[in-house]
């Protein structure tokens, strides 16, 4: 089954909260599914990338105060 997250923080940093509950679910199912993370780039991270089985994909965003996330991508 192919199976789609998206995650209003970058996968595979630790962050706590919303991020860390996607981050061990998307490994749990990408141990028999094909798991793909759709998530924010804080910078200095390649835009895709395999994490433990999972396929990461990260977008620019916009945060204005930090209160919410906006991609265009």
């Amino acid at each position: 089954m192919k199976i789609l997250q998206v995650c209003p923080a970058s996968f595979g940093l630790p962050e706590g909260g919303v991020a860390e509950c996607v981050n061990n679910v998307a490994r749990v199912l990408a141990q028999r599914h094909d798991v793909t993370v759709y998530g924010i780039n804080p910078g200095g991270l390649p835009r895709t990338q395999k994490i433990d089985g999972v396929r990461v994909e990260r977008f620019k965003h916009y945060a204005p105060s930090g209160a919410y996330y906006f991609s265009v991508e």
